[in-house]
């Protein structure tokens, strides 16, 4: 894939993902380069991104979300504002720090009684439709975040199931008539490890983490968190095929990421 440079700084910038030292592009081609092409982040929840085998993970090999690090950037010194769901979310939305955002504990709003703009302003103001489907923290006040929901992902991250369909996701990519942002926030691999196949993996045979106590309880629910992070790697290869057959992949930039991390001791 052709991605511009120009525009991942832009993006980065605007969301607060990660700060570059300098940028060789002037505003004015940003702009440009940004009218030119779609964004689609894809959020995973609570995960230890050094299960990914793009990161060296031993235990699962994650094709789809290996060819974005493939084709593009690996991100090796990349922080959350903080370890908890709702700061994280709202920091990368307003490009501020949970302090800066009010959103400093987890499930509480951002200050209400200040002119705050998020990413849905900033794109917006480029000319931009931006969109969420999936987990909605962060969401509130509407006026901060004018999110367009597309039903498709699971909004609720303890939810036992994680049934999703992408009718209402291509309906929107193939009719926003200008460039859009969408966001796939997805629930995996939040606890509580109820959906995928855990007898995928051998828990006699798992490499894991160096400060686990190793039991066979402990065994069998990395078992568990593992499915959820097959299936979110599954979901990662369908929204890839769906842009791939609605003929936008290659312009499309596409970013994985993981909100914060896993459930586990250390994990945060």
């Amino acid at each position: 894939m052709k991605k511009s440079i120009g525009l991942l700084v832009l993006l980065m910038c605007a969301i607060g993902v990660v700060a570059w030292k300098s940028a060789t592009l002037k505003t004015s081609q940003f702009k440009a380069s940004v009218k030119q092409q779609n964004i689609v982040i894809i959020m995973a929840d609570d995960l230890d991104s050094r299960q990914l085998s793009c990161y060296g993970g031993q235990n699962i090999k994650t094709p789809y979300i290996d060819q974005l690090a493939a084709e593009g950037l690996l991100f090796n010194q990349m922080m959350c504002s903080e370890a908890m769901c709702v700061p994280t979310r709202a920091s990368l939305f307003t490009g501020l720090y949970p302090m800066r955002n009010g959103s400093f504990q987890n499930h509480k709003q951002v200050f209400k009684d200040r002119d705050l703009k998020s990413v849905c302003q900033y794109l917006g103001e480029n000319g931009y439709r931006v969109a969420l489907t999936g987990k909605d923290h962060s969401t509130k006040p509407r006026k901060i975040f004018p999110f367009e929901i597309i039903k498709g992902f699971e909004p609720n991250c303890v939810s036992p199931t994680d049934n999703y369909q992408l009718d209402s996701v291509r309906r929107f990519i193939t009719t926003a008539h200008k460039p859009y942002c969408l966001f796939v926030m997805s629930i995996n691999p939040h606890a509580p490890w109820t959906v995928g196949n855990p007898g995928e993996f051998d828990p006699e045979k798992l490499v894991l983490p160096a400060n686990w106590v190793d039991t066979k309880v402990a065994r069998n629910l990395f078992c568990k968190y593992l499915a959820e992070v097959r299936r979110l790697d599954n979901q990662v290869g369908d929204v890839i095929k769906l842009l791939k057959e609605s003929g936008q992949y290659d312009n499309t930039l596409v970013i994985f990421l993981g909100e914060q991390g896993p459930q586990f001791p250390g994990g945060k």
